[in-house]
């Protein structure tokens, strides 16, 4: 007997919550949970198994940054379909389904969620998945809605701090580091806390680059570190 699916889907409009509904009717083998935003959604992952979760950003009293975080750190198996009303020509170039997680534009077309939902549960792999989504994965969704917002970020007694303005990120401090440095020590983090606050309070703009620059370049830095040194060859300079 197959396995029936649950899908958490985590709307506050009626309307796209019947649509996701909806769609989820029409994949074999599949549930939905309903939840009106990520408080409800999270009272519903600790009564129910959940194999996807899918869910809006912008809601009332948890908004889905929040809960996406928090869904990260607690259940870093459950795959995430994140649901934006962003335009396409402002996520031109950056890369998506990164860590586990998805993308879907409004308006929402109903074939193309049964796709996203059926890829989204098939069995993966265990060697080599990153499961959860990551702090990178949270400034991409962030750049995309334009999200003035403040992060703090915690992990194993170490606090850095993140400012983004409309989407573009200004500001980083670890200690005594700033912008891109503090950065890309920060995104090296595994699975860290992260604390969001909606106003933006710091002035200091000590980043001019892109998310998905930033992210790319502390990947290529990121594996020159890891790839294995051959004996004789030169060290690395800088």
């Amino acid at each position: 007997m197959v396995e029936t699916k649950t899908i958490l889907l985590v709307e506050d409009d009626r309307v796209s919550l019947g649509l996701l509904e909806s769609a989820v009717a029409r994949v074999p083998g599949c549930r939905a949970e309903l939840a009106s935003n990520g408080l409800d959604a999270l009272e519903c992952l600790k009564k129910t198994r959940v194999d996807l979760l899918i869910t809006d950003l912008k809601m009332p009293v948890m908004d889905g940054f929040t809960l996406v975080s928090i869904v990260d750190r607690l259940y870093p198996w459950i795959p995430i379909v994140v649901v934006s009303s962003t335009g396409q020509d402002e996520r031109e170039g950056l890369p998506t389904g990164l860590g586990g997680v998805r993308q879907l534009s409004k308006p929402i077309r109903i074939a193309q969620l049964q796709e996203i939902i059926q890829e989204s549960l098939k069995p993966q792999p265990t060697k080599g998945v990153i499961q959860g989504i990551g702090l990178g994965n949270l400034l991409q969704m962030m750049e995309w809605d334009q999200k003035d917002v403040t992060l703090e970020v915690c992990f194993e007694g170490h606090v850095g701090r993140m400012c983004m303005q409309k989407g573009e990120l200004t500001h980083a401090m670890l200690g005594e580091k700033s912008g891109v440095e503090a950065l890309r020590e920060i995104l090296q983090w595994s699975h860290p806390s992260i604390t969001f606050v909606e106003s933006v309070r710091c002035k200091q703009r000590t980043i001019d680059m892109r998310v998905s620059e930033l992210l790319l370049s502390t990947l290529v830095e990121r594996d020159e570190r890891q790839a294995p040194r051959i004996d004789g060859a030169p060290e690395p300079q800088g």
